[in-house]
Parts: structure tokens; sequence; C-alpha cells
């Protein structure tokens, strides 16, 4: 990715958050009072070991425990609102734009989905916006609470003892370098994991989408090899992710234990020759952390920023997509129809393919209140005909008028709930029965249900 598409992708993701944008100050503030109070407490332990307990002043080692305990309060207070109202802002926003996608889908061609998985349209639905969210959520708190952090604890470790500071910075490019380099591998297997479960994903869809052809023709063995093949290579995927996300925090865990270490040792050495306390030691050795846990927070958002920009870099890719199918501006709706419908010489192909067409110059006239029946070997293109009428396909060449009005002149609102169109084969949507009746004209009465139930012969049902 890019640094300019990064850019782009981050001024459309910035957007999202208007919507909820007190939500989300409330968040970054409370994350900021969050560091400022972690970055006080340590100098409340060097004041104790350096000043009260020497000098065995307990009225202000208690004073002092009373200010750290509400301190504390205060602090978890402000946790619960960064850990549960943060949270809220990524699930708010995964919403919207969950909402939008499902909603520009239901705007798309039949044609797009005849060339799209839906359980690939799933994962991004579900797992893409599932990143994005944390990303959401994370993202900006891991960065600013990290910048607050690196800043502070810096100033206060060049203050306490400037010389054992520049000594953990001569380490830290280091870690730095290891952190950068297999993170970055890690964020690859990490992508590959994501694309193999979109394709078990797909698999699982089509399988059980199929199910009743697998059984009729005694296929489940042959389904179950399938899926186990794909299967197979996600959990390969997935332990290839693993073992690199165990070689990296097992090294950045090695790193800040071993800059422990030499602050331990070089520390004790300057509390030796009296260049440092053991309050000043207390409080380097927290600062030290307080000063690697944010490179390692900054780490890991790398790995979060890469994951959820790809997701929302494919949502975008999904948004972008126009349909083809769309009404014109001369488009008007069709109040009264008789139902007349001319065939003029139209002829179809798929995906401009014209060499091989499905349809060629057809001509039909129908007169409304007829019935007539199209007869033709399989693949012979009766479907496909039926299927320009209300326009889930344009014709390629020739016209379909209704009423001797071309129906690209009808908007397709209009058209589509004009036209009737049982599917060759039988769907039902989740719900009852009567749900299902009820999509054919969702306004409909209790007593319109029960006629349509009874026309098609499943009212005892």
């Amino acid at each position: 990715m890019t640094l300019e598409v990064a850019l782009s992708l981050i001024l459309k993701f910035v957007k999202y958050y208007r919507p909820h944008i007190k939500l989300f100050i409330l968040d970054i503030s409370c994350a900021f009072c969050i560091a400022g109070l972690d970055l006080l407490f340590p100098l409340f332990s060097r004041a104790i070991l350096n000043e009260y307990i020497p000098e065995k002043n307990m009225q202000a080692l208690l004073v002092t425990a009373v200010i750290m305990l509400s301190l504390y309060l205060i602090r978890s207070v402000l946790n619960y609102i960064v850990y549960y109202w943060g949270h809220i802002v990524g699930v708010r926003i995964e919403y919207d734009m969950r909402n939008k996608l499902f909603s520009h889908l239901q705007t798309l061609d039949i044609s797009f989905f005849d060339g799209s998985r839906v359980g690939k349209l799933m994962s991004r639905l579900i797992n893409d916006l599932n990143t994005i969210s944390e990303l959401a959520h994370h993202g900006p708190e891991d960065v600013f609470i990290s910048v607050v952090m690196l800043f502070g604890s810096f100033l206060i470790l060049i203050r306490i003892e400037w010389r054992l500071t520049l000594v953990l910075f001569a380490f830290i490019p280091i870690m730095l370098f290891f952190a950068l380099k297999k993170g970055s591998v890690m964020r690859a297997k990490f992508r590959d994991v994501r694309e193999k479960i979109a394709v078990v994903n797909a698999q699982i869809e089509n399988s059980l989408s199929g199910i009743r052809v697998a059984k009729a023709f005694t296929n489940e063995r042959f389904e179950q090899e399938k899926f186990d093949e794909g299967n197979f290579t996600f959990r390969m995927s997935k332990t290839r992710a693993y073992k690199t996300m165990a070689e990296f925090y097992t090294g950045i865990n090695l790193f800040m234990n071993l800059l422990t270490l030499i602050t331990i040792i070089l520390g004790g050495y300057f509390v030796y020759i009296d260049a440092m306390s053991y309050g000043d030691l207390v409080a380097f050795i927290l600062y030290t952390n307080f000063f690697l846990d944010p490179i390692k927070r900054l780490t890991n958002f790398t790995e979060q920023f890469q994951d959820g920009m790809s997701g929302f870099e494919r949502f975008n890719d999904l948004l972008s997509i126009e349909p083809k199918i769309k009404d014109t501006d001369a488009a008007k709706n069709l109040d009264q129809i008789e139902g007349n419908i001319s065939i003029d010489n139209v002829s179809f192909y798929y995906a401009d393919d014209e060499k091989n067409k499905v349809l060629s110059n057809v001509n039909i006239q129908i007169q409304a209140g007829k019935t007539i029946a199209l007869v033709g070997p399989s693949g012979g293109g009766k479907t496909t005909l039926c299927h320009l009428i209300p326009r889930f396909y344009d014709v390629s060449e020739g016209e379909i008028r209704i009423d001797g009005e071309t129906i690209k002149n009808i908007t397709i609102k209009s058209l589509r709930s004009h036209v009737g169109l049982v599917q060759q084969s039988v769907f039902l949507f989740t719900g009852t029965i009567k749900d299902n009746i009820l999509y054919g004209n969702i306004d409909a009465t209790d007593e319109e249900v029960i006629a349509a139930a009874k026309n098609a012969s499943i009212h005892d049902f």
C-alpha cells in the first residue's frame, strides 16, 4: 500500500467518525488522562523511597497513599469509559459501514453476483468490518496514548539519569529493526489467513446451498474432500501465522527483559557510586517499562493498521462498483399496464462476449392475457429471455417494449413491480410460510395471504 493510497483511505476513514465525534473525543480525552496518571505514579513511589521512608515521615506517606488511592479510583472510572464507550465507537462505525455496504449490494446488477461468490461477500461484510471496527476504536487511542507515554517517560528518564537513558537508547534501534522486520512478515501471514478463510466461507456457502444436489448424486464424500482441502489450507496458513506471531512476541519480550536487566545492572552501579538513589532506580525501571510498552503498542498498531486499512480498501472497492443497469433520466413510472410485450430483434450475450450469443435476433409478440410456451433444449436461452423483461440484464441488441414503451424508459422499480417471475429453483427466505408469501407484496392483508396460499395449494401447510 503506497503512502498516497494510505492517506486517501485515511481521509475516507476519518469521515465515519463524524456522526460519533462527541463519543470519540470523550474516549481520547479519557485515554489522555489515563496516560497522564500512569506517568505520575512512579513519581509518588520515588518520593516515598527517597524522602518519606528515610525521614520516617508517616504523615506524608499516608497522605500520598490516600492521593494515590484516589487517583487509582479515578483511573478505574476512566478505564471503564475507554474500554466500554471506546468500543462502542468502533461498534457504531462498523454498524454504519455494514449498513452502507449491504444497501449498496442491493443496488448491484445480477451480473455482479453471477461473478461473485456469496461466501467471499459475507467475509467482506463480517470479517473485514470486524477488523475495521477494532482499528476504529484501538487505532487512534493506541497512537495517542503511545505518543504521550513515549515523550512523557523520555523526558522524565532524562531528568532522573541522562547517562543511563542514553545507554538504553543505544539498544532501541535494534529492537525497532526486529519489530518492524518481523512485524511485516507477521502481517503478510495474517493477510493470507484472511484470504484463506474467505475461500473456506465460500466453500461452505456453496456446498450447503447445493446440499440437495450433492445428496441426490451421493456426492457427500466428494464435497467433504473439497472442504477438507480448503480447511487444511486454512489450518496451515493459520499455523504459519501463529508461529511468526510467537517469534515476534518472544523476541519483543526478550528485548524488553534484556533492557530491564541492563537498567538494573547499570542502575545498581550508579546507586553504588551514589549517582542515583534507590527511589530513582525504582522510578527509572518503571519508566523504562512505560517507554518500552508504547513501542510494543505501536508495533501492534502497524499490524492493526495494515489489517484494518486492507479491509477498508476492499470495502471501498465494493462501494466503488456502480450498477450497469440503472434508470435513465427519461425513465418514468408504469402506472397503468395492459400487458402487451414486444420482443423486437433481440440478441444477448454475456460479459461482452459477442461471439457466443445466447439469443440472436429473437422476435416475439405477446398479447395481453395470452399464455405462451417457450420450447427448446436446455441452455437455449429460455430463462435468459425471461430475465431480460424485468431488466435483470439489458439486451445487447434490439428492444423489448411493454405496451409500446421501451422498458429502458420505465423505472426499474415500476417495471419489476408489474412483472412476476417464478424461478426454476425454489428459494425460501428464513422465516414462516406467511413471511415468504408476503415477500411478493409486503403490505398484503391476512385475507390476501390466505387467498394466495389457497391458489398455490399450500394453505394446509
